[in-house]
C-alpha cells in the first residue's frame, strides 16, 4: 500500500481512493474465506503448485509461489501467462495445481486446466465466471489501480497458503533451514 501512495504521489495521483482499502480488503478477505474449504479440498495433496499472472498479477503470482513454498512446504513455480503457454504448463495434471490471477486470457486458461483435471484457484474481477469441476473462483473488485489491485489479489493466496499449511500440520511451525547471512545485523 506503501508503494501504491508512493506512486500515485509522485505521478499526480489517481482516481482510486486509498482510505477504502480497509473496506475493500474486508470485503475480500470476506468473500474468499466463504471459498476456502473448496480450495482446500481441491489442493490437498498437490506435489506442486504453480502461480500465474500477467500485468500486475504477475508480480503477485511471485508473492504466491513464495507463501505456498514457506507455509505449506509445496514446490512452486511463477510464470506470466502468455510464457505459460508455450511450454511450462504441459507438465500440470491431476497431482499438480495452479493459482491464476487475472481477467483476460487467466480465464481460458483455468478453464483449459480445470478440464484435464488440474487443481485451480482463480483470482479475477471477471463476474461471469463460476466454480465448476476443480476449479475455484474467487471474485476480486476490479481495480484500475494495479497496486491496489495486488493487494486484494494475494489475499485469496495468502488463505490458501494458511489452510494447505494447516493441513499438512505446519501451523506456527519455524523455518527447518534458518540462515544465518541473510538479514543485516549491524547498523552502517
Amino acid at each position: 500500500m506503501a508503494g501504491g501512495l508512493l506512486v500515485d504521489a509522485l505521478c499526480d495521483g489517481g482516481e482510486f481512493d486509498w482510505k477504502d482499502m480497509p473496506s475493500i480488503a474486508a470485503d475480500v478477505l470476506d468473500s474468499s474465506s466463504k471459498k476456502m474449504q473448496a480450495a482446500l479440498e481441491i489442493f490437498r495433496n498437490r506435489r506442486a503448485i504453480d502461480s500465474v499472472g500477467a500485468l500486475s498479477g504477475f508480480g503477485t503470482a511471485g508473492e504466491a509461489c513464495l507463501l505456498l513454498r514457506e507455509a505449506a512446504r509445496i514446490p512452486t513455480g511463477r510464470e506470466d501467462t502468455l510464457h505459460y503457454l508455450h511450454g511450462p504448463m504441459e507438465s500440470m495434471d491431476e497431482k499438480t495445481g495452479v493459482v491464476i490471477f487475472g481477467d483476460a486470457r487467466e480465464i481460458k486458461l483455468a478453464h483449459d486446466l480445470a478440464e484435464i483435471g488440474c487443481s485451480v484457484l482463480l483470482v479475477t474481477a471477471d463476474n461471469a465466471v463460476d466454480d465448476r469441476r476443480n476449479l475455484v473462483v474467487v471474485k476480486v473488485p476490479d481495480l484500475k489501480n494495479r497496486a491496489a489491485r495486488s493487494i486484494v489479489d494475494i489475499l485469496p493466496a495468502q488463505l490458501l497458503a494458511a489452510e494447505l499449511s494447516d493441513a499438512a500440520g505446519l501451523t506456527d511451525t519455524p523455518f527447518r533451514y534458518s540462515q544465518s547471512d541473510t538479514k543485516v545485523l549491524e547498523a552502517f
